[in-house]
This record gives C-alpha cells, sequence and structure tokens, in this order.
C-alpha cells in the first residue's frame, strides 16, 4: 500500500470517496454519462486525473496533526517510495515536502525547551467618559522568540530519515 493511500484510509474528510471513482473514471469517462460533446470526456478524464494526483495532499492537509494521525501507520518502505517517485512525479514530491516539514517542525519542538509566555497585563478599565484612557497603559506582548528555519535543501535519504523518525516508520 502507499502512502498516499493510508493518508485516504485515514482521513475523515468526506471528500475522500472521489477517490475510487476518480480512479475509474479516469480510465472510462464515460461511465454512468452519455457523451454528448467529444471534449467532455477529455475534460471528465483530466478532472479525474487531477483528482486522484491531488486528494492525498488535500486530505493530508486536512489533518489536524498529521504526524500524530499516521504515527506507526507508514512504513519506510513506503516513506522510500514515496520521496523516490518525487524525483520524476510532482505530486509525489510536494506531498513528500509536505510530510518532511510536518515532521521536522514535530522532532523540532519535541527538542526545544517549552516556555511558557509571558501574561500579557490585563487593561486598566477606566470610566466611560475617557473612551481613550486605555491606550496609554496597553504594553505591547513581548516579540516571540524566532523559530528554527527548516533546510527544504535536503537529500533523499536525509528526508526519509526525518519522515521515518517523526512518523516512527518500521
Amino acid at each position: 500500500m502507499s502512502v498516499e493511500q493510508k493518508i485516504i484510509d485515514n482521513s475523515i474528510e468526506p471528500i475522500k470517496g472521489l477517490a475510487p471513482r476518480a480512479a475509474k473514471a479516469m480510465k472510462a469517462p464515460d461511465t454512468g454519462v452519455k457523451i454528448l460533446i467529444p471534449g467532455a470526456a477529455n475534460v471528465i478524464r483530466d478532472c479525474a486525473t487531477v483528482t486522484t494526483l491531488y486528494l492525498p495532499m488535500r486530505l493530508y492537509g486536512a489533518f489536524k496533526d498529521p504526524v500524530e494521525i499516521l504515527k506507526t501507520k507508514i512504513t519506510r518502505a513506503e516513506v522510500e517510495a514515496l520521496v523516490t517517485r518525487g524525483t520524476s512525479n510532482p505530486e509525489s514530491r510536494q506531498l513528500s515536502i509536505l510530510m518532511y516539514a510536518d515532521a521536522s517542525k514535530k522532532l523540532l519542538s519535541s527538542k526545544q525547551p517549552v516556555n511558557s509566555p509571558s501574561p500579557v497585563p490585563a487593561p486598566v478599565v477606566k470610566p466611560i467618559d475617557d473612551i481613550y484612557g486605555d491606550y496609554d497603559n496597553y504594553t505591547a506582548a513581548p516579540e516571540p522568540e524566532p523559530q528554527p528555519k527548516l533546510d527544504m535543501n535536503v537529500n533523499e535519504a536525509s528526508m526519509i530519515d526525518v519522515i521515518c523518525e517523526a512518523f516512527q516508520a518500521k
């Protein structure tokens, strides 16, 4: 099974039901419809093709926490196949980059100490006749600490290792 299929299988989005129908329409665009204009079959086939190619990415993006949802559900061999396909297939490349970014963020956040944000002072309530009074007592929240940037120029082996580590792929 592929990573894309596991994304579809683990999604709760109703749109995931398009996957088998789009696969069928790619091969036989006239299934269930009468084609009156020859170009309509091409439109149906191409829409089904785009759906088949990009539906896993759409469903992955809809996960609240894709790393947690897919953790232990994908294998190293499936990740390797996805990343390898990405060298010649832009859809697989985009999905592997998304997964790499999420995996990197998850691994970085698990290795950094959690800083509790300093409380923002509550605004001072002034009488109603001074409608601008709160403005001079307001102090801005402190600037957040800069987050480390992800290196998106990684080789395939590094990408596979990071994705497998975060998703606990065996």
